[in-house]
């Protein structure tokens, strides 16, 4: 899917994608972390805004493990506190990730 849209849309720059509650078994309805940035390596974007999480656990793993993951993995992310508005030029260009989000 993600092939098609970069084909159709090869200029995308900021990619919004799910990084929320995940579990092998809804691979079908949500995406697991690692789908989320190969997603993003797939639309060869310039920055990654996960979005989708840190509202509840609806599975076993922490309800901050996805954002725990984009931590780990990407190196141009912006993941602001939850609930706080931001304008995009607030978060274009900036790597961030709200610590509360994982302390």
């Amino acid at each position: 899917m993600f092939q098609n849209i970069h084909k159709q849309l090869p200029n995308i720059k900021y990619c919004f994608l799910e990084n929320g509650q995940y579990s092998e078994s809804w691979e079908a309805m949500h995406m697991l972390p690692k789908q989320t940035y190969r997603a993003f390596e797939i639309l060869e974007g310039v920055q990654i805004f996960p979005i989708h999480f840190g509202k509840f656990c609806l599975t076993t793993h922490e309800w901050d493990e996805p954002a725990k993951y984009a931590l780990q993995n990407a190196e141009n992310i912006f993941a602001g506190q939850i609930g706080k508005i931001y304008t995009l030029s607030e978060c274009v260009g900036k790597k961030y990730i709200d610590k509360s989000l994982y302390d």
